[in-house]
């Protein structure tokens, strides 16, 4: 092997880890979403009034007002769906043909609930 030869193979060594720091960063970036999701569940169940239940989640979570308002509404709706006996999307798995939410390569929620309303049509 020469020189431009293990030149390649570092830098494709570099892409293939990239590839493999890209793929866990979505997986962390999903599971946080529907960790989320999971909170803005709860907070559902506790507090029934939106307009109520808006400062509270404001307070707790401050960066969440970036995300987009679809982006927590999926956030919560992916949850429930993962997680909820009886939810509209309780066959979200099925539907989607996958054994776990993180085989679908997307970590946004608003993306799956578009995949699963696609797939279900």
């Amino acid at each position: 092997m020469n020189d431009e030869d293990s030149f390649i193979n570092g830098h494709l060594n570099e892409m293939h880890k990239s590839k493999e720091d890209q793929a866990r960063a979505k997986r962390r970036k999903l599971k946080c979403y529907i960790e989320f999701g999971g909170k803005l569940s709860r907070l559902a169940d506790e507090i029934p009034s939106t307009k109520l239940r808006g400062p509270v989640i404001a307070k707790l979570f401050p960066d969440s007002k970036c995300l987009d308002p679809a982006l927590r509404s999926n956030c919560k709706w992916l949850y429930e769906a993962l997680n909820k006996p009886g939810h509209e999307a309780a066959d979200i798995l099925t539907v989607l043909n996958v054994e776990s939410i993180f085989d679908l390569g997307s970590e946004n929620p608003t993306v799956i609930r578009r995949r699963f309303l696609a797939a279900k049509a």
